[in-house]
């Protein structure tokens, strides 16, 4: 069988910054960003992969950049099989305040999310000691209420919408968390329990583990730069232009494969990054770090990753 090595998502563990630097090295990678086509109904699956790769089913491996692949209802190894496949899961770490910390400013950029730092400071203290389920009762019960309260956006919400518009295939979606993008904690923890059994961990802070795998497994080789860590999504001044909410509403009327092009060729630039934004305290985001590694009991118990 050959490898279909996937890309495990967790937002902000550094999947992008990973394909992007395979790409960069001269693995066989799609001209896509992401499919999440993994979402898709069990019984619409076989019909959209096919779509999604055509004639490169033929090759010897396929790099899937799928992002949310723990989300959907299917089994990859049970799909993968009739194509001649079997599925190679590339997982990438990241500290789980610090993954905690981007998300929620990723959600700022957008300004889907209006809470501050501070204000989350306050309502997650009072968690330390609740055990990991009520851990996310409690979360998603605060989710609820800031939606109500508006201080969080109904566009931050995952519908049906989301995937029909923004993929290279368009698919039903088999099942949809719409408050998956607000549960911060809750993704944290899924990256700590939600791993396959067997999957090859990939710390983009431990960049010679990274370029050793990728050279051993796809028979590039990195010169000395490359070997540096790659840059993590940037915050660039394209980038959040990207999201601000006026020209959303405009580019919505853009053709699907242009506004994709588009937004393809604008996370590969290397621009200048912004400032720091002055509403971000530093010493606010450490708080917040070490009070979501506390509460996710990080490092209390080791996790088993094979190769």
């Amino acid at each position: 069988m050959r490898p279909y090595y996937l890309l495990w998502g967790f937002r902000k563990c550094g999947t992008t910054s990973l394909a992007g630097l395979m790409r960069r090295l001269g693995v066989g990678m799609p001209d896509w960003s992401e499919s999440n086509v993994w979402l898709a109904r069990p019984d619409q699956l076989a019909g959209a992969l096919e779509g999604l790769w055509g004639t490169a089913l033929d090759r010897p491996y396929l790099v899937d950049l799928s992002t949310l692949t723990h989300l959907g209802e299917a089994d990859p190894a049970s799909m993968l099989e009739p194509l001649g496949f079997s599925p190679h899961y590339l997982v990438c770490t990241r500290a789980p305040g610090a993954r905690w910390v981007s998300a929620w400013k990723h959600m700022r950029r957008k300004r889907a999310d209006r809470r501050e730092l501070r204000e989350y400071l306050r309502a997650y203290e009072p968690w330390v000691g609740l055990s990991r389920e009520d851990l996310r009762v409690a979360e998603e019960e605060l989710i609820v209420r800031d939606l109500e309260a508006g201080s969080k956006e109904a566009a931050g919400l995952l519908r049906p919408s989301y995937f029909a518009r923004s993929y290279p295939v368009a698919f039903e979606v088999g099942r949809v968390d719409e408050l998956y993008q607000y549960r911060y904690l809750g993704e944290s923890l899924d990256m700590l329990e939600g791993c396959p059994a067997r999957h090859v961990e990939l710390p983009l802070e431990e960049p010679r583990v990274t370029m050793e795998w990728i050279e051993g497994t796809f028979g590039v080789s990195a010169d000395g730069g490359e070997r540096q860590a790659p840059r993590l999504n940037a915050d660039t001044p394209l980038n959040a232009l990207r999201h601000d909410p006026r020209v959303r509403r405009v580019t919505s009327w853009v053709p699907g494969p242009i506004r994709r092009s588009a937004r393809r060729w604008i996370e590969r630039q290397r621009l200048p990054l912004n400032q720091p934004r002055a509403d971000v305290d530093e010493g606010l985001q450490s708080a917040m770090d070490a009070l979501v590694q506390e509460l996710c009991g990080y490092g209390d118990a080791s996790r088993s990753v094979q190769g």
